[in-house]
């Protein structure tokens, strides 16, 4: 009898010890989980902050400078922005302006960690964010075209002509030139359309 108790409770204990461990290990996948999520979220919405900041910051014919400022300021917002039951994160882009690198092709890509922590109220905790967003348009060389069309425009006695040069001159650079109202538009067609010449 005494056997057989015994024997009941080290498998009672043996039961729960397993489903214990089995808990600890889906709280560890939901925490990470919870992070391989934020991270693509987070990517995806800094590409397309970065490219509206461009073609925001290109209409009023601004600089890199305010390009990264700006990109940086609106990261900061997302800082405090993840709320998931179960699981607390806990974000900072602090370092986010040194992930900011201008390429000598004029892109902007922002690569890097950030740190992070997803921790389940159980306790499993997983950490860092992998924050890679490349291929954004070239704002410095449209920049740049931009001001050359610019002086080329006011130059030039017969669009269409500078348009098809343009067009001929800069094709394997993968930029187009069209005439749109109020302007010539150059699109990056490797990117997206971010700096209007006027």
């Amino acid at each position: 009898m005494v056997t057989a108790f015994t024997v009941s409770g080290m498998l009672k204990s043996g039961y729960e010890r397993q489903s214990q461990e089995l808990l600890i290990k889906q709280a560890a996948l939901t925490s990470a989980s919870v992070l391989n999520s934020v991270q693509a979220e987070i990517n995806l919405y800094l590409r397309t902050v970065a490219c509206a900041t461009m073609y925001e910051v290109g209409e009023r014919s601004g600089d890199e400078n305010e390009v990264t400022q700006r990109v940086t300021e609106v990261a900061k917002k997302l800082e405090n922005g993840w709320l998931f039951p179960g699981v607390s994160l806990e974000l900072s882009f602090d370092n986010l302006h040194q992930l900011l690198l201008w390429m000598p092709d004029g892109s902007l890509n922002i690569v890097g960690s950030v740190p992070a922590i997803a921790k389940h109220v159980m306790g499993p905790e997983s950490h860092g964010l992998r924050i890679e967003v490349t291929a954004l348009p070239r704002f410095r060389r449209l920049r740049q075209l931009s001001r050359i069309v610019t002086t080329l425009h006011e130059n030039f006695p017969d669009l269409e002509d500078l348009l098809r040069e343009l067009n001929e001159n800069f094709r394997y650079e993968g930029f187009s030139f069209e005439e749109e109202p109020g302007g010539i538009v150059i699109r990056d067609l490797w990117a997206q359309k971010t700096l209007t010449s006027r």
